[in-house]
């Protein structure tokens, strides 16, 4: 926060149980994990000692606390989901979210979820900053496009929640034969084969105007803040030059 004047936004979430799995840790109550984490980090960065012993963050006594001056700005603290809990819990208690909008029409189940959260607390739930996370590969050549998408697709589609499944007409079970060629056989390449039109959906994929037309509907959905992800395309600096001298001042200036 320092070092960016107090432009620093505090990003947590709870991951991915295979992938944590991957480096041994375990993934036991996630929800706990995200609801104490956020609970402790506030009262650390307003300077608070901080003893707790929680479901996660357990046997804090008072020498919990920072060890260096406390910035006079509160730094907002952004919570990435994908389940409908995380979802209520990001309205509950967060500044801003990261919601995967997978595909990006699923904006219209996610709000709904955070504004329950919200109400839950007393908050009002247009206070926060909802970048809902989109999927897009942007490029004039679409076959290339869309083999970039099937590769992020392959790694992570496995590791969806059931309520995207859903949203999406799929189940895990779909995902089941590129979960064991992606992360059993260690094969991508036969993995990326196996993606269907049905998982494309996950994402966007084509030239500015095809984003465009594709926001636009989100827009009307009530987003006011998106987040491009990955793969952008199959040449990532060419998608990020579009997506700034395209599709970005098309909506800055509506």
């Amino acid at each position: 926060d320092e070092l960016s004047n107090g432009r620093f936004n505090l990003g947590l979430g709870a991951g991915a149980t295979d992938f944590l799995g991957w480096i041994g840790i375990p993934q036991e109550r996630p929800l706990a994990a995200m609801r104490e984490s956020i609970t402790v980090l506030r009262r650390l960065l307003a300077g608070e000692r901080v003893a707790y012993d929680g479901a996660f963050v357990k046997g804090w006594t008072d020498e919990a606390y920072l060890r260096l001056p406390v910035r006079p700005r509160r730094i907002p603290i952004y919570l990435g989901a994908m389940s409908a809990r995380m979802l209520g819990l990001m309205g509950e208690m967060a500044d801003g979210g990261l919601p995967l909008l997978f595909p990006p029409e699923h904006l219209a189940n996610v709000m709904p979820l955070v504004r329950r959260g919200a109400e839950r607390a007393g908050r009002d739930w247009q206070t926060l900053d909802l970048a809902g996370c989109v999927w897009c590969s942007i490029s004039d050549d679409r076959e290339a496009a869309t083999d970039a998408l099937k590769e992020k697709i392959a790694y992570y589609g496995h590791a969806l929640s059931p309520l995207i499944m859903r949203q999406l007409g799929l189940s895990a079970r779909d995902f089941e034969a590129i979960r064991q060629a992606v992360v059993v056989e260690g094969d991508l390449l036969k993995g990326k084969a196996l993606v269907s039109e049905a998982m494309l959906k996950i994402g966007i994929v084509g030239t500015a105007a095809d984003v465009i037309r594709r926001l636009e509907g989100l827009v009307q959905l009530g987003a006011r803040h998106l987040s491009f992800g990955p793969p952008l395309g199959p040449d990532p600096l060419a998608a990020i030059e579009v997506l700034g001298q395209k599709v970005i001042p098309y909506f800055a200036t509506r």
